[in-house]
């Protein structure tokens, strides 16, 4: 799915429900992407490490 067939479907005057059918996903996520600014970047996940619960155990 792209953000830009969704968008540019919108422009040729399509409802959220046919856009979804024809890209393939949910109309409340073609609601979510309309909402969101055309240059919006998600965000990188901030993971710590698997052993860094274990660090005090470890010491040294």
């Amino acid at each position: 799915m792209e953000r830009s067939t969704i968008y540019y479907l919108k422009q040729k005057g399509w409802n959220n429900s046919q856009i979804a059918k024809a890209v393939g996903c949910h109309r409340d996520t073609v609601r979510r992407i309309l909402r969101e600014p055309v240059d919006h970047q998600p965000e990188p996940r901030q993971r710590g490490s698997q052993i860094a619960a274990f660090d005090a155990a470890i010491g040294d």
